[in-house]
């Protein structure tokens, strides 16, 4: 296998993180802007802000942040991969030091044969899980944890097993170790991102709302009782003062009653949508991202079991089987439609499954576009709403963000052609680097490659000129 031609695709996650950590100065800048946001629980009593919790009021400002830090923290799992690989061989109790049984000494021979540098770890007493992964122990140095119940896998379904080893040495191959899969930061921060977003949005604003109407309900009681206090003393009748009090109270309670509905209700609305699409926004390219890395490791699977399409699609199978709802919606994130990923398995051998991989992730740029036009129409609602915004202002700005957003993806398209029309040199070398293995240059589908970039650089011309 070592002087095979090389099969990898273009690793566009990695491709991302390396966008990613060109534009944090601008990242960083951003943060600097919202630092006033925080700063409004300070001055909550100067404002006229009636709140026995001011501090609350910058935490509502946080989900804004959130999404773009959680990222940036997920990020840092690649600087530190020791650091993950002493959580998990504590966890899994993992060594080098386990039984030599015949199932693993086959393991370790068919290993040698397409990864040879990758380091097996397990323990058949206390790990008992049924899935192996990988997971780093340096930069370049890759372990596969192997549990007691895979060997059994081995002896019951050895096609089945070795197409699961394929799969994970297809990640192996394209440096996934570092970034994906058990125990990755960066994978457990965009699964639970929306979670935490909405979270720290919906729980504060409740108590702030609620604490700021109570405090004004009493203002008001306060007063009204002030009022009637003076009206008694004047001489007014108790009849006429109750009928007064009942009065009062109804329009307090109605009109904060309507402002609670018409007005805050709808703003608070909009905020929420507007901090999901925001959400949305931020990790749906890293996420597009981890879907073409695991489509990349099927088809490293599906082109060594070429003659086994039918063993390949029941692995995938697997792959896929969530036992909960929970555990399924989390697995979209990591995980690519099942449709999708069966489609790209079922025509892995024709040229519309390589063009669909190449342009699935900058497809996932304009996908990008329209969460922000979306999420900037959210705010102009806000704006519209409360009377500052017209429609037709409304329809300019957003015009004027299609046009701006259009002109700073045209320098990302020429960087995705650029690599697409070198990718069959870059990748032999890519893959000698992260796992050691000495491939020969694979000009086959060059033609899909060329084909990708003169696209890529028409759109590029086309979103600078406008």
């Amino acid at each position: 296998m070592s002087h095979q031609k090389c099969q990898t695709l273009p690793p566009w996650l990695w491709v991302w993180l390396t966008l990613y950590v060109y534009s944090l100065p601008i990242l960083i800048k951003h943060w600097q802007e919202y630092y006033d946001l925080f700063s409004i629980s300070m001055r909550a009593p100067y404002l006229g802000i009636k709140t026995h919790f001011p501090y609350l009021l910058s935490l509502i400002n946080v989900p804004r942040l959130i999404p773009s830090i959680v990222l940036f923290l997920g990020t840092l799992t690649v600087i530190a991969p020791q650091l993950r690989k002493y959580h998990l061989e504590k966890k899994y109790y993992l060594t080098e030091d386990y039984t030599r049984i015949p199932a693993i000494l086959e393991i370790e021979e068919f290993l040698k044969k397409y990864a040879p540098d990758i380091i097996i770890k397990a323990n058949f007493i206390r790990f008992r899980d049924e899935s192996t992964f990988i997971y780093p122990l340096g930069y370049r140095k890759t372990a596969i944890a192997i549990p007691s119940k895979f060997i059994k896998s081995w002896r019951a379904d050895r096609a089945g097993t070795e197409a699961v080893l394929l799969h994970e040495i297809g990640h192996y191959r394209n440096g996934d170790a570092l970034i994906l899969g058990t125990g990755s930061l960066f994978e457990i921060t965009v699964k639970y991102s929306l979670t935490i977003v909405v979270f720290l949005y919906i729980i504060p604003l409740t108590l702030v709302t609620a604490d700021q109407n109570i405090i004004l309900f009493y203002d008001n009681l306060a007063s009204l009782f002030s009022t009637l206090h003076i009206m008694k003393d004047t001489g007014t009748p108790n009849s006429e003062l109750l009928i007064y009090f009942v009065i009062q109270v109804k329009f307090i309670i109605f009109t904060r009653g309507s402002y609670l509905l018409l007005v805050m209700l709808p703003e608070r609305i909009m905020d929420l949508v507007f901090l999901l699409f925001l959400t949305l926004s931020t990790f749906i390219i890293p996420i597009i991202g981890i879907w073409c890395e695991e489509l990349n490791a099927d088809r490293f699977m599906l082109m060594s079991k070429r003659n086994d399409l039918e063993t390949s699609l029941k692995t995938l199978e697997k792959l896929e089987d969530e036992k909960s709802l929970k555990s399924w919606l989390l697995s979209q994130v990591s995980h690519p439609p099942k449709a999708l990923r069966h489609w790209m398995a079922l025509h892995s051998c024709e040229k519309k499954s390589l063009l669909s991989f190449i342009f699935f992730f900058p497809l996932a740029y304009i996908i990008q576009l329209l969460i922000l036009l979306i999420q900037a129409l959210s705010s102009y609602t806000i704006s519209y709403l409360t009377g500052y915004l017209n429609m037709q202002e409304i329809l300019e700005k957003l015009l004027n963000d299609l046009v701006t957003a259009m002109n700073r993806m045209s320098p990302y398209w020429l960087f995705f052609a650029i690599l697409l029309l070198l990718w069959p040199l870059i990748a032999v070398y890519w893959v000698k680097f992260i796992s050691g293995s000495s491939e020969t240059y694979n000009w086959e589908n060059y033609r899909g490659y060329f084909f990708s970039s003169i696209v890529l650089i028409v759109i590029s011309i086309f979103c600078y000129t406008l």
